[in-house]
């Protein structure tokens, strides 16, 4: 509220009183110290506040959606984290799996960001050449979506108007030393879920159809998949 310490010219309205009737989105609620963490855990079982500096409770109707990357199990085994605001906020738990494990995205990640920087640089890159796509498949993302976006950026930036991008600018060396760091069963199971998975897609998820594209019986190509993890 305005006056309600040196400096408060005016009232500000807060992120939950604005996101009244709508969605608001906290990230890294693991980084939330323990005394904002009791006091968020009070917002969220009551739906209500009040301004700082103010008296007047204020209810709101507000979906909430948070993100982490720390196992939030573990904070709360080592007291950094409540457990009764876990349980609060643990309604439809989502688990993002990295970007490695989902290398089927990649393409559509990459036409996306080629599209968003052709916008904001100025530029009409067309997309990426086959050596390109097949080294940004091999790679192994350890930084996820934000670096490839970051790559994607920087090809466009660095590459001609109206041509395709060329892997002139990639750093090959520590493309070849990622893939490496993967042990020859992991990269062998890595090639194969992914090769499954294009089958599947071209064959609308028919597994008999799949099956007889791979040159596999169905029980076969049933047991790879669920030893794969695919879906």
């Amino acid at each position: 509220e305005r006056g309600a310490f040196t400096g408060a010219l005016e009232r500000r309205i807060g992120k939950f009183e604005l996101a009244d009737g709508g969605t608001i989105f906290l990230d890294e609620i693991g980084c939330m110290s323990p005394g904002m963490q009791s006091k968020f855990l009070r917002v969220l079982e009551s739906k209500s506040f009040e301004r700082v500096g103010g008296s007047k409770t204020i209810s709101v109707d507000v979906r909430v959606i948070s993100a982490t990357n720390i196992f939030i199990q573990e904070a709360i085994n080592k007291n950094e984290f409540r457990g009764d605001l876990f349980y609060r906020l643990n309604v439809m738990p989502l688990k993002l799996i990295p970007l490695r494990e989902r290398k089927e995205d990649i393409p559509l990640f990459i036409d996306h960001f080629i599209k968003k920087y052709d916008q904001t640089l100025n530029r009409t890159v067309k997309g990426v050449d086959k050596k390109t796509l097949q080294l940004l498949l091999n790679y192994h993302w350890p930084g996820n979506v934000r670096e490839l976006q970051n790559m994607i950026e920087r090809l466009v930036a660095l590459s001609k108007n109206n041509e395709v991008i060329t892997s002139e600018f990639i750093p090959l060396e520590n493309a070849e030393k990622n893939i490496l760091q993967l042990s020859l069963n992991d990269a062998i199971a890595d090639f194969e879920k992914r090769y499954i998975k294009n089958a599947l897609a071209q064959c609308d998820g028919n597994q008999s159809e799949a099956a007889k594209l791979l040159k596999l019986h169905r029980t076969t190509l049933i047991n790879k998949m669920n030893n794969l993890g695919i879906e």
